[in-house]
């Protein structure tokens, strides 16, 4: 899942967006970005919605729905230059940025699209908009979650705080600290559990994972909480589907931990037994990673040396930025888009334009 961004943040990203919109800078930041460094926006999905549902599941991994992917995969195949992950790279490391005139890196822009963790609507919905716009993606499988029913902890959470009355949440002791800390912030705050859901995100992925499986037990068992007979993920047949019309699968760990929590034996366990199982089920060469999580506090130089002795060629994070030749290919940045963005936003993205804010929020 991608990193919970404070609501601060968001606002200011959205402040600076719109003003820049209203007084005509929005069109010059995109032009003078692109002449001047020519770089490659990697933008990165997890889930993609069906219009006005909601499965009950974790809404912080939403990034569009149907009609917005849509709309931004349709602005991308007019607009820009969409490549896949692994030209991108080679592009790169080839320092092509400098062999592409003005007029090329002004009216097609490079963009690569990304999506992690491997959820069922990638296939369901994002899949045949892509084919429809003949766009390329790569999608970090978390190998453990392929094919399987089990729920990862945050979706798990979040399922339950949505079925659940904030006196049953307060008569859970385990989590009383958790609530209270909210109540202080907001001073009462809602009584809808909903709205408890970001700041116990955030305060379970600081657990390790013993830690957070027995708080999420305990909130089960106060909370009886039955969760739906719903496959979230992929199988590998869909998986393979999609290999065949230019969609390519990267390694996202087996089980997504964030790898500098855990024994680093463990570690690379995680990552070469995911590679492996792609490998296996797909025919094909893995050799592009995304980190679990993915900010500068869940990524080193010790894993980036497994990833390199390994064989990847590279790893994606989801630090805020786009990419130039100077970039670390082990730490590239990405542009994690909202189902909260319109286009004024998703433009403005793909600009770079408020790139600082967002820097410092992850």
């Amino acid at each position: 899942m991608p990193p919970i961004i404070s609501m601060t943040a968001g606002k200011a990203k959205h402040f600076v967006v719109k003003t820049a919109s209203r007084i005509g800078l929005l069109q010059t930041t995109i032009l003078l970005k692109r002449s001047m460094r020519d770089p490659v926006t990697i933008l990165m999905y997890h889930r993609i919605a069906e219009e006005g549902k909601d499965d009950g599941f974790c809404d912080e991994v939403v990034s569009a729905t149907k009609g917005q992917f849509d709309q931004q995969m349709r602005f991308l195949s007019e607009q820009c230059r969409v490549i896949s992950l692994k030209e991108a790279l080679k592009e790169m490391r080839r320092g092509q940025q400098t062999s592409r005139s003005i007029g090329e890196r002004l009216h097609h822009p490079r963009v690569a699209i990304t999506f992690d963790d491997g959820y069922h609507d990638n296939y369901r919905v994002a899949f045949p908009i892509l084919r429809r716009h003949r766009i390329p993606a790569t999608i970090f499988l978390t190998t453990g979650f392929i094919g399987a029913k089990e729920i990862p902890w945050w979706d798990r959470l979040a399922y339950i705080m949505k079925h659940t009355d904030r006196e049953t949440i307060d008569r859970a002791t385990s989590v009383s600290l958790m609530v209270e800390e909210n109540r202080e912030k907001k001073k009462g705050g809602p009584k809808d559990p909903k709205h408890l859901i970001p700041v116990m995100l955030r305060r379970l992925k600081q657990m390790g994972p013993e830690e957070r499986e027995k708080m999420l037990r305990t909130l089960e068992r106060e909370c009886k909480t039955t969760f739906p007979k719903t496959r979230l993920f992929m199988d590998w047949n869909e998986i393979r589907e999609m290999q065949e019309h230019h969609i390519d699968f990267g390694a996202h760990t087996v089980t997504h931990p964030m790898l500098t929590h855990i024994p680093s034996e463990e570690a690379r366990k995680e990552i070469v037994l995911s590679r492996q199982e792609i490998e296996k089920e797909t025919g094909t060469r893995t050799a592009l990673f995304a980190y679990p999580n993915g900010t500068a506090r869940d990524m080193d130089q010790a894993i980036a040396t497994v990833l390199k002795r390994e064989g990847f060629l590279g790893a994606v994070s989801t630090c805020y930025g786009t990419n130039t030749r100077r970039s670390d290919p082990w730490r590239l940045r990405r542009v994690g888009i909202s189902r909260d963005d319109d286009m004024d936003i998703f433009r403005a993205k793909l600009a770079g334009l408020g790139e600082g804010i967002m820097k410092n929020a992850a």
